[in-house]
């Protein structure tokens, strides 16, 4: 346990830098210094002719890949910035194509600017020029090549290269490119290769298919021949290439999530691999983060018996919102951080003007008792008595997710059921209970509540005008986005974000187009970040950026070949800033 909090905290504190990195990049997207210029020595002095390689292997999924580990491309990895965790994209469309990789790659922009889903009929190149379009008007005498198999990519993508070569394999494909380097004279020169890609079509994207597998050994022969012709150039002395190998997607099978949010690290179709080299690059292995932390900035609701300086809730303004009457289902979700102990009667969610059984405070609530939690409901008035669904331990100083689901039955019955980090506890009949009252929905503090001085942190407040089914809840419980398109989904807060109004009144905003915030009363705002199984939350940019993308390959050429980047480019990568072995900082 120990280590895995070291590791833990080791990820998050990276997650963290490499934030602030990214934040400092977007900064740096302007004309400027070049941030890849390599210090000077005698040896590699700048006079060298910066120029790219760049080889494409359609279909190269970097988990199989890892497993392959192709003898040449592995060798070349040893000085780059590489990752088989790589992505070329973290948008979640239908469809993941070659013609959407290559998009990314060449415009440095992702498929909602470059507007490429299928295949580059459609296309908004116009406003994000490729690669070979922007060379082509930052110098009259740098000479690009593309050599490929495929029209799309050799005369659309491809088009405004100095020499386009439309070749009808792979074997014509490495040929072309070793003519190239033994009489040409090329600044950049990509060479596309599709039989990998092939051959997980037909056989599966995996080190286990003979078929793949030979194929990427085959492909990885072919490397290895024109890396060769490369540094056997007549001008090879005088030439300083960068390497960059990597595919334009993954495998090709549909990926649905369930009981977790979509993420483009699951999505094997987005998982590429990327070698960036040259010799005086130092060894630069990127991965994708072990675990993904549940964070944000929330309230510290105090609550129990005390005084009225230091009670802390968020209500809905609305008192007529979220009344359920004596019939009709609907369901609640929250998700809770307790302290440990034992507590005695606190409550901290719900609607009612107060937690105790005196005329006016009926309705319903979440509260402690002990070190577990329970949903009480009271009869309209005071009548009908209390009744309790008992769930089960959450003082524990966890995060746990709380689900209530009322079900109207035959006749009068109707069933309040509670759930805990999804498995059903227990149910109790709340017939005759009207839980329709002039009392707020409120988080945090109500009156009535005892059990001394407690904070807890409570997120992920959700309503539904329906019962959601047992399956629903244990596949989802531990998910922090919600489908707004839901039309039961009434009220969702995932409170990790608070906001102030035109009067710099705190709230949490309701997500939902019905717009009810909950506005806090004496907050105190902490921010939390950590690892939970409970919590399943959407991967950001944050998580994304510690790996290299597509979409940095276009930014990452420019600068290594000495041009400045204009912010009005619109690009969206960030750069990779490589160590170079050959010089002591």
């Amino acid at each position: 346990m120990i280590n895995y909090l070291k590791k833990l905290k080791t990820v998050l504190n990276f997650l963290i830098i490499i934030s602030i990195v990214a934040v400092g990049m977007a900064a740096c997207n302007k004309s400027g210094s070049n941030s890849l210029e390599s210090p000077d020595n005698a040896e590699n002095p700048k006079a060298k002719a910066r120029k790219v390689l760049m080889v494409l292997v359609d279909g190269g999924y970097g988990a199989e890949i890892r497993k392959i580990a192709p003898p040449r491309m592995t060798d070349l990895s040893a000085n780059s910035i590489f990752s088989y965790d790589g992505l070329n994209s973290v948008t979640n469309t239908t469809e993941v194509t070659n013609d959407q990789g290559w998009a990314t790659l060449f415009t440095g922009v992702g498929p909602q600017k470059h507007q490429v889903f299928s295949d580059v009929s459609t296309n908004n190149f116009s406003k994000y020029p490729t690669l070979f379009t922007r060379l082509k008007g930052l110098s009259t005498n740098a000479r690009s090549v593309v050599i490929s198999s495929s029209a799309a990519l050799a005369n659309v993508i491809g088009n405004a290269a100095t020499d386009k070569k439309l070749v009808a394999n792979d074997v014509a494909a490495k040929d072309a490119a070793l003519a190239e380097l033994n009489t040409g004279n090329p600044d950049l020169l990509v060479v596309q290769f599709s039989s990998v890609d092939a051959a997980g079509m037909a056989d599966g994207y995996l080190a286990s298919s003979p078929s793949y597998k030979a194929a990427v050994l085959n492909i990885d022969g072919y490397v290895a021949s024109i890396l060769d012709a490369m540094s056997k150039r007549a001008n090879a002395p005088n030439e300083d290439w960068m390497v960059v190998i990597t595919s334009a997607k993954g495998n090709n099978i549909p990926y649905n999530p369930t009981g977790k949010p979509w993420s483009a690290f699951d999505d094997a179709r987005h998982n590429n691999f990327l070698i960036m080299a040259n010799p005086r690059f130092a060894f630069n292995s990127k991965e994708k983060p072990s675990v993904f932390p549940y964070y944000g900035t929330t309230n510290s609701y105090r609550i129990g018996n005390i005084a009225a300086a230091s009670q802390r809730n968020a209500m809905v303004k609305d008192v007529d919102k979220y009344n359920f009457g004596s019939s009709g289902n609907f369901s609640v979700q929250c998700k809770v951080k307790v302290p440990s102990g034992g507590y005695y009667y606190p409550s901290f969610l719900g609607k009612r003007l107060a937690f105790n059984t005196s005329t006016g405070s009926h309705g319903w609530v979440f509260f402690l008792e002990a070190d577990y939690w329970m949903a009480n409901f009271n009869g309209a008035s005071g009548t009908g008595g209390n009744a309790q669904a008992k769930g089960t331990k959450v003082s524990d100083n966890q995060w746990h997710t709380l689900n209530l689901v009322v079900v109207q039955g035959a006749g009068t019955t109707r069933t309040a059921t509670v759930y805990t980090d999804g498995v059903k506890n227990g149910s109790t009949n709340i017939a005759g209970r009207i839980l329709t009252t002039t009392a707020p929905f409120q988080v945090g503090w109500r009156d009535g509540s005892n059990g001394g001085d407690i904070q807890l942190t409570v997120t992920d407040v959700r309503i539904w005008d329906r019962a959601l089914s047992d399956a629903e809840i244990s596949n989802n419980f531990c998910r922090t986005d919600a489908d707004l398109s839901d039309p039961n989904l009434l009220g969702f807060w995932p409170s990790t974000t608070v906001e102030y109004d035109a009067q710099d009144n705190p709230f949490f905003r309701d997500m939902t187009a019905s717009g009810n915030h909950l506005f806090l009363k004496n907050p105190s705002i902490v921010s939390f970040s950590e690892a939970t199984p409970n919590a399943c939350p959407l991967v950001d940019d944050v998580a994304y950026k510690t790996v290299p993308q597509s979409v940095d390959v276009a930014m990452q050429i420019y600068l290594w070949m000495g041009y400045a980047i204009p912010q009005g480019w619109g690009l969206e990568g960030q750069s990779w800033i490589p160590k170079y072995i050959d010089v002591v900082e």
